[in-house]
């Protein structure tokens, strides 16, 4: 997986599986960067990691929160186009 550098309005999927929880499935949530440190999260979640054809303008947010830089190293995140 690559380093995530953060960017204002880049647009990422996390996966909320814990690294040693034993769950088959993996659960991805969408979210954006914004600001410093600033996660905007959305009430969007799937188990593919496939999010084409989501409208973020429409999406509704689940909360917005301030994030470390060791959840950004610790956490399985992808970046999304």
């Amino acid at each position: 997986m690559a380093k995530v550098i953060w960017r204002a309005n880049q647009v990422i999927s996390i996966e909320t599986k814990c690294k040693d929880e034993n769950r088959k499935e993996n659960i991805y949530v969408l979210a954006q960067m914004i600001n410093k440190a600033q996660l905007l999260v959305f009430n969007l979640f799937n188990k593919d990691n496939n999010w084409e054809g989501i409208d973020l303008s429409k999406a509704p947010i689940l909360f917005c929160t301030y994030v470390t830089k060791q959840f950004i190293a610790n956490s399985n995140i992808f970046k999304q186009k």
